[in-house]
Protein backbone atom coordinates (compact mmCIF):
# COMPACT_ATOMS: atom_id res chain seq x y z
CA UNK A 1 0.00 0.00 0.00
CA UNK A 2 2.69 2.78 0.65
CA UNK A 3 4.20 2.13 -2.62
CA UNK A 4 1.20 3.26 -4.17
CA UNK A 5 0.91 6.30 -2.01
CA UNK A 6 4.33 7.27 -2.60
CA UNK A 7 3.67 6.56 -6.21
CA UNK A 8 0.56 8.83 -5.94
CA UNK A 9 2.31 11.59 -4.13
CA UNK A 10 5.56 11.54 -6.63
CA UNK A 11 2.34 11.80 -9.69
CA UNK A 12 0.76 15.05 -7.33
CA UNK A 13 4.41 16.37 -6.81
CA UNK A 14 5.08 16.33 -10.61
CA UNK A 15 1.77 18.51 -11.48
CA UNK A 16 2.20 20.70 -8.89
CA UNK A 17 5.72 21.34 -10.43
CA UNK A 18 4.25 21.99 -13.62
CA UNK A 19 1.60 24.27 -12.40
CA UNK A 20 4.09 25.91 -10.26
CA UNK A 21 6.37 26.54 -13.46
CA UNK A 22 3.73 27.97 -15.48
CA UNK A 23 3.16 30.36 -12.83
CA UNK A 24 6.48 31.16 -12.53
CA UNK A 25 6.32 32.10 -16.38
CA UNK A 26 3.72 34.62 -15.97
CA UNK A 27 5.26 36.30 -12.82
CA UNK A 28 8.59 35.86 -12.98
CA UNK A 29 9.24 35.81 -8.97
CA UNK A 30 12.55 35.87 -7.32
CA UNK A 31 12.90 33.01 -4.86
CA UNK A 32 16.02 32.33 -2.13
CA UNK A 33 17.01 28.99 -1.49
CA UNK A 34 19.98 27.01 -0.06
CA UNK A 35 21.53 23.72 -1.65
CA UNK A 36 24.11 21.83 0.53
CA UNK A 37 27.16 19.89 -1.09
CA UNK A 38 27.61 16.81 1.37
CA UNK A 39 31.53 15.88 0.87
CA UNK A 40 32.51 12.29 1.71
CA UNK A 41 35.94 10.28 0.74
CA UNK A 42 36.08 12.93 -1.97
CA UNK A 43 32.28 12.19 -3.18
CA UNK A 44 29.91 14.70 -2.83
CA UNK A 45 26.00 13.68 -2.44
CA UNK A 46 23.72 13.97 -5.25
CA UNK A 47 19.84 13.21 -5.08
CA UNK A 48 16.98 12.75 -7.46
CA UNK A 49 13.76 14.75 -7.20
CA UNK A 50 10.65 12.70 -8.20
CA UNK A 51 9.08 15.98 -9.93
CA UNK A 52 12.71 17.02 -11.68
CA UNK A 53 14.71 15.13 -14.58
CA UNK A 54 18.00 17.37 -12.94
CA UNK A 55 20.02 16.42 -10.29
CA UNK A 56 21.01 18.49 -7.41
CA UNK A 57 22.17 18.87 -4.15
CA UNK A 58 19.76 18.27 -0.79
CA UNK A 59 18.34 21.93 -0.15
CA UNK A 60 15.17 24.17 -0.52
CA UNK A 61 13.60 27.66 -0.05
CA UNK A 62 14.48 29.76 3.19
CA UNK A 63 11.54 30.78 5.07
CA UNK A 64 10.29 33.76 6.09
CA UNK A 65 12.12 34.93 9.21
CA UNK A 66 14.88 31.93 8.67
CA UNK A 67 18.45 32.00 8.00
CA UNK A 68 19.63 30.45 4.93
CA UNK A 69 22.12 28.41 7.11
CA UNK A 70 19.37 27.26 9.06
CA UNK A 71 17.50 26.32 6.47
CA UNK A 72 19.98 24.47 4.43
CA UNK A 73 20.42 22.33 7.95
CA UNK A 74 16.37 21.70 7.63
CA UNK A 75 16.30 21.21 4.44
CA UNK A 76 18.98 18.41 5.39
CA UNK A 77 17.38 16.88 7.72
CA UNK A 78 14.15 16.62 5.50
CA UNK A 79 15.62 15.67 2.72
CA UNK A 80 17.89 13.07 3.31
CA UNK A 81 17.74 12.59 7.30
CA UNK A 82 21.35 14.19 7.84
CA UNK A 83 21.39 16.19 11.15
CA UNK A 84 23.80 18.87 11.68
CA UNK A 85 23.60 21.94 13.91
CA UNK A 86 23.90 25.00 11.29
CA UNK A 87 27.26 25.69 12.77
CA UNK A 88 28.39 22.49 11.20
CA UNK A 89 28.24 23.97 7.81
CA UNK A 90 30.35 26.10 5.85
CA UNK A 91 29.01 28.74 3.82
CA UNK A 92 31.38 28.87 0.42
CA UNK A 93 29.20 31.36 -1.99
CA UNK A 94 25.65 32.78 -3.26
CA UNK A 95 24.81 31.62 -6.75
CA UNK A 96 22.28 33.44 -9.14
CA UNK A 97 20.67 31.74 -11.85
CA UNK A 98 17.20 31.69 -13.46
CA UNK A 99 15.55 28.13 -13.28
CA UNK A 100 11.87 27.67 -15.28
CA UNK A 101 11.61 31.43 -15.46
CA UNK A 102 12.86 32.08 -11.82
CA UNK A 103 15.41 34.26 -10.43
CA UNK A 104 17.29 32.01 -8.12
CA UNK A 105 19.51 33.75 -5.24
CA UNK A 106 20.68 30.60 -3.74
CA UNK A 107 23.29 29.65 -0.79
CA UNK A 108 25.82 27.05 -1.18
CA UNK A 109 26.94 25.59 2.01
CA UNK A 110 29.50 22.68 2.14
CA UNK A 111 29.45 19.68 5.18
CA UNK A 112 32.88 17.39 4.84
CA UNK A 113 32.02 14.37 6.94
CA UNK A 114 34.36 11.38 8.36
CA UNK A 115 32.24 8.64 8.15
CA UNK A 116 29.35 8.06 5.70
CA UNK A 117 25.92 9.20 6.70
CA UNK A 118 22.87 6.65 6.54
CA UNK A 119 20.74 8.50 3.31
CA UNK A 120 17.38 8.44 4.42
CA UNK A 121 15.08 9.50 1.23
CA UNK A 122 11.12 9.71 1.69
CA UNK A 123 10.63 8.20 -1.70
CA UNK A 124 8.02 11.06 -2.64
CA UNK A 125 9.71 14.36 -2.66
CA UNK A 126 13.30 12.69 -2.94
CA UNK A 127 13.25 9.25 -4.80
CA UNK A 128 17.17 8.47 -4.02
CA UNK A 129 20.58 10.08 -3.01
CA UNK A 130 23.97 8.52 -3.84
CA UNK A 131 28.01 9.89 -3.69
CA UNK A 132 29.43 10.20 -6.97
CA UNK A 133 32.83 12.64 -7.80
CA UNK A 134 32.30 15.90 -9.18
CA UNK A 135 33.91 14.60 -12.37
CA UNK A 136 30.72 12.10 -13.11
CA UNK A 137 28.31 14.41 -11.97
CA UNK A 138 28.75 16.55 -14.41
CA UNK A 139 28.37 14.77 -16.93
CA UNK A 140 24.94 14.27 -15.76
CA UNK A 141 21.68 16.65 -16.28
CA UNK A 142 22.01 18.78 -12.93
CA UNK A 143 20.03 21.78 -11.68
CA UNK A 144 21.31 25.19 -13.06
CA UNK A 145 23.34 26.30 -9.43
CA UNK A 146 25.07 22.80 -8.74
CA UNK A 147 26.32 22.97 -12.31
CA UNK A 148 27.91 26.29 -11.45
CA UNK A 149 29.57 25.30 -8.33
CA UNK A 150 30.54 22.10 -9.59
CA UNK A 151 32.46 24.09 -12.98
CA UNK A 152 33.80 26.22 -9.97
CA UNK A 153 35.40 23.83 -8.09
CA UNK A 154 36.78 22.16 -11.03
CA UNK A 155 38.55 25.66 -12.36
CA UNK A 156 39.51 26.29 -8.44
CA UNK A 157 41.47 22.33 -8.75
CA UNK A 158 42.79 23.06 -12.09
CA UNK A 159 44.37 26.28 -10.67
CA UNK A 160 46.10 24.92 -7.69
CA UNK A 161 43.06 25.71 -5.05
CA UNK A 162 41.59 22.65 -3.89
CA UNK A 163 38.62 22.95 -2.03
CA UNK A 164 37.87 23.40 1.64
Amino acid sequence: MSRVVDSLWRFGLRVAYGVLRAVWFVLRPRHRGTLVAVWYDGRVLVITNSYRSSLSFPGGGVRQGEKPVEAAARELREEVGILVQPSELRFVREIHTKVHFQRDRCAFFELDLASPPNIVVDRREVVSGEFMSSDEALTRALLPPVRTYLLSLRERRSAGLHRG
